[in-house]
């Protein structure tokens, strides 16, 4: 399981910076972050944790919950196509 540089694996909390949603939210966000870093072929690269963690905090403030749609959307911000499960 890979470990990046802000934090543990699979959690979105480092990338939150004080920002506080219910712990529903927070899960389905890790779950979302977890899925989509565990897409990418080079986990070692945390500038791109960071822009998919950004990226399913910004579309969950607009109302996305789902965390499928959210990896979905993360993944495709940074070019990788991720088909339906």
């Amino acid at each position: 399981m890979y470990v990046h540089s802000y934090g543990r694996a699979g959690s979105i909390r480092p990338f939150l910076d004080g920002v506080i949603f219910s712990p529903d939210v927070t899960k389905t966000m890790s779950v979302a972050y977890a899925a989509a870093v565990a897409k990418l072929p080079d986990k070692s690269r945390p500038i791109l944790n960071q822009v998919i963690a950004r990226r399913i905090i910004n579309r969950v403030k607009r109302g996305e919950f789902d965390a499928d749609r959210l990896r979905r959307f993360a993944l495709a911000g940074i070019g990788v196509v991720d088909e339906i499960d």
